[in-house]
């Protein structure tokens, strides 16, 4: 017997499992097992202008940062290593991310580049199954 599914449908029950699995540690199991995804500890809150690396730092004056904090909630640092390519070798990339109210996404790289969410999502190669940066903050950030 040959069962046919269509895209849609697969991202459906896809994105079903992960929210309803109550555990995170079934989440990262599935992203890891199926799409080579693994960002335990690779995920960082900054709630100040001092807590932010480096390569960010010269990106901000440190007044302006912190009212950013302060009008819109915390920021996370994210280390990527799957979807940044150099030649064939995939390297490590840093990425300031931080939901806005109205459902978008603050973005950008360590190099200062502004990155929309949905390419972000499709070079980690999860486009797919729907999940959004804070899908994937919220099951691999630990408080």
């Amino acid at each position: 017997m040959k069962i046919i599914i269509t895209e849609r449908q697969l991202k459906t029950v896809v994105f079903q499992n992960i929210n309803e699995s109550t555990s995170n540690d079934k989440n990262k199991i599935f992203l890891k097992d199926e799409f080579g995804i693994d960002l335990d500890g690779k995920i960082k809150m900054i709630q100040s202008y001092e807590e932010l690396p480096l390569m960010f730092a010269s990106h901000f004056y440190p007044k302006d940062f912190n009212r950013m904090l302060n009008d819109g909630g915390p920021f996370y640092v994210m280390s990527i290593t799957k979807g940044y390519k150099i030649g064939n070798q995939y390297v490590n990339k840093l990425y300031l991310y931080r939901p806005r109210v109205d459902g978008s996404s603050y973005l950008v790289d360590q190099d200062g580049y502004n990155k929309s969410e949905s390419t972000f999502l499709e070079n980690l190669g999860v486009d797919i199954i729907g999940l959004t940066i804070k899908d994937l903050v919220d099951i691999y950030f630990e408080k």
